[in-house]
């Protein structure tokens, strides 16, 4: 009777604990932190535009139209607690270009090697903001229209949301139409493996402007494609 009631209670009791025990042992084990083992980081910037714009100054018209691609490479280590950005090459891969005056008298057309300025891009800074990291980079450009005129402006080309192109008085991020022009990855990405991240928008400015005797029409716009390559190292090598 003794050991009847033993081995009742013998199964009673792993009855109860063996599926317990046998949950912990297949019990799925938490992800792992991001490795702190990267030390520096190869960066990869390709930038693709295609734009137009126009300039009405009766009886003057003048349109432009343009196709650029930028291939930006460097690369940035920690710092404490910010990042040092480091700049490798700076490639214009495309830059095609074409203006045309439509004249009372005559119509001019201006082609890709007509333009004597091209645009040129420039990454500033990394800015690290809570838990993401900030790229502030600009397109720096020229004024149009390339023929000769009594007016023209500045031709803004594209610019993150970090940075403010301060060579003109037009905020760049308000006249984002579509998308977003912030181009941003979080921090703790970048130390889980390489990084690949597309961002895309749409900005088109346009004003009329008195100019007492005559009322002058400008328009700007263009279509941005950027790809953000974020490779992590251990060592230099």
């Amino acid at each position: 009777m003794k050991y009847s009631f033993l081995g009742r209670a013998l199964f009673w009791f792993l009855s109860f604990t063996l599926p317990f025990l046998v949950l912990l042992a297949f019990q799925v084990t938490p992800p792992a932190k991001p490795s702190e083992k990267a030390i520096w980081w190869e960066i990869k910037l390709e930038l693709k535009t295609q734009g137009k714009y126009r300039l009405e100054d009766s009886p003057a018209l003048y349109s432009g139209n343009y196709l650029l691609t930028f291939l930006w490479r460097g690369s940035t280590e920690r710092d404490n607690g910010d990042y040092i950005l480091y700049h490798y090459s700076n490639e214009l891969l495309q830059w095609q270009a074409e203006e045309t005056a439509n004249l009372p008298t005559f119509i001019k057309i201006l082609t890709t090697p007509d333009f004597m300025e091209r645009p040129s891009f420039k990454i500033n800074y990394i800015l690290k903001k809570e838990d993401h990291l900030y790229f502030d980079f600009t397109v720096n450009s020229f004024f149009v229209p390339v023929n000769a005129s009594l007016e023209n402006f500045y031709l803004h080309l594209p610019s993150s949301k970090e940075n403010f192109q301060l060579i003109s008085d037009i905020n760049y991020n308000f006249f984002v139409r579509k998308g977003s022009n912030q181009v941003a990855v979080k921090e703790s990405e970048i130390y889980r493996g390489p990084v690949e991240k597309n961002f895309n928008w749409t900005w088109k400015y346009q004003q009329w402007l008195d100019k007492g005797n005559r009322i002058i029409f400008i328009s700007n716009g263009h279509e941005v494609k950027a790809r953000l390559t974020i490779i992590p190292h251990q060592a230099r090598g």
